[in-house]
């Protein structure tokens, strides 16, 4: 892994915002739903009741419900992050300060904030970080750059590819006969807001 604190693989990533790298983490973090069948979701400890159908236009059959990827919630959540951390860029002139933005998206902050805390902590690396001396550097500079086994991302995304469902332009409605989750108390006025 590349830890170094300066940008020298001049990872796009790292960039500043701008076009070409709001795109790229565009395409890392997609979100598009890919379907399963009710036994695996059974696998998932879910009950298929309770999880939304894929439509039956979409050609799928009637036991085909619509999932996807935690990793790729991670990483909008810290897209997410990252545009609240460029404030500026993303949200002024429109918004002042950030208590002026929409509530919904101070919600969805501390949302991914805290997933994404849970998620480190639930599979937390225990790889060990060394130090060492470095030029300028009156105390000792942690070594970030880890040799790690790492998942081919770009597989996974391929793969997410070939496999997600293209409903845009589609909507999914609800059925009559659905179970309702219910949302925390407030949530209705929350969303009128």
């Amino acid at each position: 892994m590349d830890g170094h604190l300066f940008d020298v693989s001049h990872s796009i990533f790292r960039g500043n915002p701008g076009p070409e790298v709001d795109a790229e983490w565009e395409r890392v973090s997609r979100l598009g739903p890919m379907v399963m069948r009710g036994d695996e979701v059974m696998k998932l400890g879910k009950d298929p009741n309770n999880v939304v159908k894929a439509p039956s236009e979409w050609g799928y059959g009637d036991n085909a419900y619509i999932w996807q990827f935690e990793m790729q919630h991670n990483i909008h959540c810290l897209d997410f992050i990252r545009r609240y951390a460029y404030f500026d860029h993303y949200y002024r002139p429109q918004y002042a300060h950030f208590n002026d933005t929409p509530k919904l998206d101070r919600i969805h902050l501390s949302h991914c904030l805290y997933y994404i805390l849970q998620d480190m902590r639930c599979q937390p690396s225990l790889n060990p970080i060394v130090f060492h001396w470095m030029d300028g550097w009156r105390t000792p500079h942690a070594d970030f750059n880890l040799h790690r086994q790492c998942v081919d991302h770009e597989k996974i995304l391929k793969w997410q590819g070939d496999n997600t469902v293209d409903y845009m332009g589609r909507s999914i409605d609800k059925p009559s006969d659905t179970i309702i989750m219910h949302g925390p108390p407030g949530m209705e006025q929350l969303l009128e807001d």
